[in-house]
């Protein structure tokens, strides 16, 4: 399996900032996968399901190994340090600009950096997968 490497992310990053870069934006298709539970399994066969369609789909699965699904390919992400929420924002700036659509696993853990994933990506739709204390 091929490997892509996620950048180290200082804790001091200014993350509540919007990109000053494209990421997203352009794509016909995006949706934002978020919940406690599910999550990573909503995304792959919401990525199959773009696939089949005909769109050229790419997802990413935060989990304990995280995953870059594409086109055909899937890449484990490396990382040098621990997960920090600006690997969605990081993994957002890559996307191809033929990207037909984009299905993203909310990664962050935290309450009030749960809206940073919706402000970064501006899904159509955001699925909550489902609920747990």
């Amino acid at each position: 399996m091929k490997r892509v490497s996620a950048p180290t992310c200082p804790t001091d990053m200014p993350v509540f900032q919007k990109s000053p870069t494209r990421m997203a934006g352009s794509i016909p298709h995006k949706v934002l996968v978020t919940g406690s539970r599910g999550k990573s399994s909503i995304v792959r066969l919401l990525h199959a399901a773009f696939q089949r369609a005909g769109l050229q789909s790419h997802a990413r699965i935060t989990g304990v190994i995280p995953r870059e699904l594409g086109p055909g390919s899937e890449r484990l992400i490396e990382r040098s340090a621990g997960a920090h929420v600006e690997e969605m924002r990081w993994w957002l700036k890559r996307l191809p600009p033929t990207a037909g659509a984009v299905v993203l696993e909310n990664s962050a853990i935290s309450p009030d950096l749960q809206p940073l994933a919706a402000q970064w990506l501006q899904p159509d739709i955001t699925i909550l997968s489902n609920t747990f204390p």
